[in-house]
């Protein structure tokens, strides 16, 4: 219903039954408003449906991987196996194997590494790094997930994961030294 085709004020009380509670049934202004709802309920449920198939698509590719971080990689990782590539935002990841072991380097998009790491066991973890967490505040907490992190000028750094229960965890990042640098909640 456009503008023009709405009654003049008061016209469309002459359409109403005697009661007029239920006037609203035959108001072609309400008409026009109920049409209006129901258009913006389905482009709600359009909207949502765009935002989750944009949400499934953000998981993919976004373009090729540039050629200046995949030669940097084969640089770095030439005995690389089953190499993966996943291309973000401002950065790429490379998932591999080496030596049997399970890695993940990551590089920005002009091909410069940022870090690269993988899973050790606790029988890995240096002494410092285990003497530091056993000093920490979290000492008897459940350690979860250990990482090596590799990271430019030869450091070595290590991601722990550790949990109290099930709403209380936390990702704590040691130097090789076994000093705590970094302490974050996690979900």
């Amino acid at each position: 219903m456009f503008i023009g085709d709405w009654p003049e004020w008061g016209e469309h009380r002459q359409r109403t039954t005697d009661n007029d509670n239920l006037s609203f049934l035959f108001d072609p202004m309400v008409g026009y408003l109920h049409y209006s709802i129901k258009q913006y309920q389905i482009m709600k449920k359009l909207l949502v449906l765009v935002l989750l198939a944009t949400g499934i698509t953000s998981q993919a590719q976004l373009g090729k991987i540039p050629a200046s971080v995949t030669d940097s990689f084969k640089a770095q990782y030439p005995n690389a196996a089953n190499v993966e590539w996943k291309n973000g935002l401002s950065a790429a990841t490379a998932s591999f194997k080496l030596n049997n072991v399970k890695y993940e380097a990551r590089y920005t998009k002009k091909g410069e590494w940022i870090q690269s790491e993988h899973a050790v066991a606790v029988a890995d973890l240096p002494a410092a790094v285990a003497d530091g967490l056993k000093k920490s505040k979290y000492a008897d907490w459940k350690v979860t997930v250990y990482y090596q992190l590799q990271l430019p000028g030869n450091k070595i750094q290590y991601h722990l994961s550790v949990e109290k229960s099930d709403i209380n965890k936390r990702n704590l990042l040691f130097s090789n030294e076994g000093q705590l640098l970094k302490d974050s909640i996690t979900l």
